[in-house]
């Protein structure tokens, strides 16, 4: 099945636009109703895992429904994917746009990686129209375990430790998140020999204190796309399948 592209420039609440593409099925209208999974650092999983051939190969093969890819650019991943307010604003704005412009079906699905990963999870948590979130290799840093490796690695730049401090306060808060009057579920993939793997483990414990389905699978690989692309089954096609019905 042919998959077509088509740009997007969606508002913002920064000084520029959120770019984006959307990928789907070739003959699908814009006015049928299917799933929306948006995909943080898309062009990014897409040149780097393959993530639009992997769809459209399950699609084929209906493993699941015809769907829409929304690959979502980021032009400072370092300002807008460390739990900024103004980035969360931007998601909402961004997917509020997108159904003004195609039919959406189903809950919405989100999924990233790394600080992609994190921000995956804290816009779901914050948009009642999404229904579940892949977070992979998640970058869930916390005080106790990341602190001192994150100084090492910026040399303490004021900067990235106040982006370091907003991310600590925003995993702090996750087991009290409320997402009680909605379904909400949330996959989390990462490497056993990562660095994350800690606050991982204590990300998917918190979320589960707050009453939120969580399932943690830990896998061979490192912190890279290869990795998240091997890692990509069986999480996110049953994600997928729970959250679309």
């Amino acid at each position: 099945m042919d998959w077509r592209r088509t740009r997007h420039e969606l508002p913002s609440a920064f000084s520029g636009p959120l770019y984006v593409q959307v990928c789907r099925p070739d003959h699908l209208a814009d006015d049928q109703p299917v799933p929306l999974l948006w995909v943080h650092d898309g062009p990014a999983y897409d040149t780097e895992a393959g993530l639009v051939d992997w769809a459209a190969q399950r699609v084929d093969r209906d493993e699941l429904p015809r769907m829409r890819l929304v690959l979502a650019d980021v032009r400072r991943r370092t300002q807008w994917y460390t739990a900024s307010p103004r980035y969360l604003s931007t998601f909402s704005m961004g997917l509020m746009a997108l159904e003004r412009r195609y039919a959406v079906g189903s809950p919405v699905a989100v999924l990233g990686a790394s600080l992609g990963g994190l921000t995956s999870v804290l816009a779901g948590l914050a948009d009642e129209r999404v229904g579940g979130v892949l977070a992979q290799s998640g970058s869930f840093f916390t005080r106790a375990t990341d602190r001192q490796m994150f100084v090492a690695e910026t040399h303490g730049r004021e900067a990235d430790l106040v982006r370091f401090d907003r991310v600590a306060d925003a995993v702090g808060e996750l087991s009290r998140s409320r997402t009680a009057d909605r379904r909400f579920e949330v996959a989390m993939t990462c490497g056993r020999e990562e660095d994350n793997l800690a606050n991982n483990r204590l990300a998917a414990t918190a979320l589960r204190a707050a009453g939120i389905a969580v399932e943690l699978t830990e896998v061979d690989g490192g912190h890279d796309y290869p990795a998240w692309r091997d890692a990509l089954d069986p999480a996110l096609p049953r994600l997928l399948r729970s959250v679309w019905g």
